[in-house]
């Protein structure tokens, strides 16, 4: 697997693992974007996952959306579906290099509120040149506490502080649960589970995986099944049958990938 290397010369590196949110949020359905995360200082060798998920009690008075920006400039925007029943979820799981912010808007009611939860995690390539060590950290630029990298296998959960929940309509509508935005090449592991279906018997779920070259792959999912896949690009699920049944499932797993430092 090819990582970005981020090496450069005359210069110490260590990769750092990071986790800068978990965090519940109760936010008014205003249209106001709210920043749960802000990094600043410039463009660095970086893999983060950012988790949601929608608690908010149904019946749904406003839209959660998830942003997500870069530091090339790139806004990612997904709408986070809210439960359809109470006490339960959806969850959504979003992989990116090189995150810059991380924010929630909700939009509706303004008198109503959305509750949810966010988790971002986060690898990251600290350099420091044999000046700035020299200069601010007082040692020697060989300094052995530093251990000096090229590259190794880095993993990051999908969700790792809150079950990944989803529930939809047994109506064929197709729902994207997981989606890697990362240039890395990687290999995942996910386990995808069929929980539960409400109100008919008659409701199929299915897995469809979609990667990087465009590949298509379709899985029936019965009780639970694991997958390993090379360059995922997306995970979606949908649920056919009795248009008023309602399919219940979770997914989990881990991404690998070659971080260079």
């Amino acid at each position: 697997m090819n990582g970005v290397d981020c090496r450069s010369a005359n210069t110490l590196c260590n990769i750092q693992s990071e986790s800068y949110l978990d965090n519940d949020f109760s936010i008014p359905c205003d249209g106001e974007r709210r920043y749960f995360l802000e990094i600043m200082g410039g463009d660095k060798c970086s893999e983060s996952i950012v988790s949601i998920r929608n608690i908010t009690r149904p019946p749904a008075t406003c839209t959660m959306t998830l942003i997500i920006e870069k530091n090339d400039g790139t806004i990612i925007s997904r709408v986070v579906p809210p439960p359809i029943q109470v006490f339960n979820s959806n969850a959504i799981a979003i992989a990116v290099n090189g995150l810059k912010s991380v924010s929630v808007k909700c939009e509706g009611l303004p008198e109503t509120t959305c509750q949810g939860q966010i988790t971002v995690s986060r690898l990251v390539c600290e350099c420091l040149t044999c000046n700035t060590c020299f200069k601010k950290k007082k040692r020697k630029c060989k300094d052995p506490s530093i251990e000096q990298q090229e590259c190794s296998l880095q993993g990051l959960l999908l969700s790792p502080s809150f079950p990944s929940f989803f529930e939809q309509n047994c109506n064929g509508t197709t729902r994207t649960v997981y989606e890697d935005l990362s240039d890395r090449e990687s290999v995942t592991q996910i386990t995808a589970s069929n929980l539960e279906v409400s109100g008919s018997e008659e409701c199929m779920m299915t897995a469809i995986i979609e990667t990087m070259d465009g590949r298509i792959t379709t899985e029936i999912i019965e009780g639970r099944e694991a997958f390993l896949v090379d360059n995922i690009r997306s995970l979606s699920i949908t649920c056919t049958g009795d248009p008023d049944g309602i399919c219940r499932g979770q997914f989990t797993g881990q991404k690998q990938f070659c971080l260079c430092c």
